[in-house]
């Protein structure tokens, strides 16, 4: 009887050899070597085993390729290997970040400059050597300026996300509601053309660079081809408007670096090759969900080792990226689909307008628990999928399920409470009020 086994190139049903390794991902499972030996070599090159060891060997035939697949559907998810990037790509991820820097810090220069010359960053030579002009720079764009080497660079901050400073954080998303709809003459881009023209007669043009980070990045990449400067744009949110301008700016000589995570949810026009010089960055490990993709940060971790103007770096396989970041936005979408129908079944009954405001509140509240929550669930189910044959996918999903059961409870519990919660307080002050009036 003849068995056909594994060749050296995976599994093929005709390959001549020994079953020694199969390749998963960019490591090779070594086959346990017990195995080997049941084998005996058959004149016309197939291998064949003793009647004896006939079901044992099928046995461990059977184990052995679903071991195989399982742990290369494993490694796809979950594989990490190391890259090599440019010293460039660090360094001007940190000077985009500079503008963040500023921003967050509410204007505090020592900030900019702490930033730069953060010892972590000691393999980028040049970097602690700018230095920030303050006469020409805005809150937020920030012009820095290296004498030792002649550089100068704008540095543009992107949306924020701090709650807090409401203006801003208002302002910034009805600008990104203006990128979408294709403008390239938001204020944020008005703004900068008038800072580059006054940071150009200062310093001129030969030794001028820019940088941004998502929003900052659609600026960073406006100024650069409109004024022909080198431009580094991490996750840019680039707009039809300037994908349909490429061909107006061909005879520019500046190159434009693009810099993008896989699955980046700001920039899908961000792949085209008209654009500029497009880098991949592939998602650092545990920076898998859609804020963390986005960010800044996937640009400038911590090398392994630096070679002259290279560095290595670990992250995931491009596979893995792709999986872990796609699970995180489907589960995003849904999400938001979520809320909205909650919103909406609020808004739309009849109680007091203080209720309807409560309830919004904890629906809310209710799906960024469900979002975080399950996300957790889901991802670590997939990520045991190809290890427990698909079984932890259903566990999953059961998980999920009771999670947003007991959610959903909670929350519509706490909506019946708020009438006896408003009654409570009415009495409560009164008996507050009541005591202040009374002589002490």
């Amino acid at each position: 009887m003849e068995y056909t086994g594994f060749g050296f190139g995976g599994f093929d049903a005709d390959a001549v050899g020994t079953v020694e390794r199969f390749e998963a991902g960019s490591e090779f499972v070594e086959a346990a070597s017990a195995h080997v030996d049941v084998y005996k070599p058959h004149p016309q090159g197939h291998f064949t085993y003793t009647h004896e060891h006939e079901k044992d060997t099928r046995d461990h035939a059977v184990n052995g390729i679903s071991s195989l697949v399982k742990k290369g559907g494993y490694l796809l998810v979950n594989e990490i290997e190391e890259v090599t990037e440019s010293v460039a790509q660090h360094k001007y991820a940190q000077l985009a970040n500079s503008s963040y820097n500023y921003f967050n810090s509410k204007g505090k220069v020592d900030s900019v400059h702490e930033g730069l010359s953060n010892p972590d960053y000691g393999y980028i030579e040049d970097l602690s050597g700018f230095r920030m002009d303050e006469e020409l720079s805005t809150i937020d764009n920030v012009v820095l300026h290296n004498e030792i080497t002649g550089e100068t660079h704008i540095s543009y901050r992107g949306t924020t996300d701090n709650l807090a400073a409401t203006k801003n954080f208002l302002t910034d998303w009805k600008t990104n509601g203006q990128i979408a709809g294709g403008s390239t003459h938001t204020h944020r881009v008005q703004t900068a053309d008038q800072q580059v023209n006054k940071v150009i007669g200062k310093y001129g043009k030969e030794n001028l660079s820019v940088s941004g980070h998502s929003a900052g990045a659609h600026v960073s990449y406006e100024i650069a081809v409109k004024n022909d400067l080198k431009g580094y744009h991490f996750n840019p949110a680039i707009n039809s408007t300037q994908v349909k301008n490429i061909g107006k700016y061909a005879d520019n000589v500046a190159t434009q670096e693009i810099f993008k995570t896989p699955l980046d949810f700001a920039s899908p026009l961000g792949f085209h090759k008209g654009l500029g010089n497009i880098n991949i960055v592939q998602n650092l490990e545990n920076m898998d969900g859609i804020i963390e993709t986005h960010s800044i940060d996937q640009f400038a971790p911590k090398p392994k080792s630096v070679a002259g103007e290279t560095l290595s770096v670990t992250r995931r396989t491009m596979g893995g990226s792709v999986v872990k970041g796609a699970g995180a936005i489907a589960g995003a979408g849904l999400a938001v689909y979520n809320l909205a129908e909650d919103i909406k079944g609020d808004v739309n009954n009849d109680k007091s307008a203080l209720e309807k405001s409560a309830d919004v509140t904890l629906d809310t509240a209710k799906n960024a628990e469900e979002f975080a929550v399950d996300g957790e669930i889901i991802g670590t189910s997939l990520a045991l999928a190809p290890e427990t044959m698909g079984v932890s996918l259903v566990v999953g999903l059961g998980a999920v399920i009771v999670n947003d059961l007991v959610a959903e409870h909670i929350t519509e519990y706490a909506k019946s409470e708020i009438p006896r919660v408003g009654e409570t307080l009415k009495k409560t002050s009164k008996k507050v009020w009541n005591f202040l009036k009374s002589p002490f």
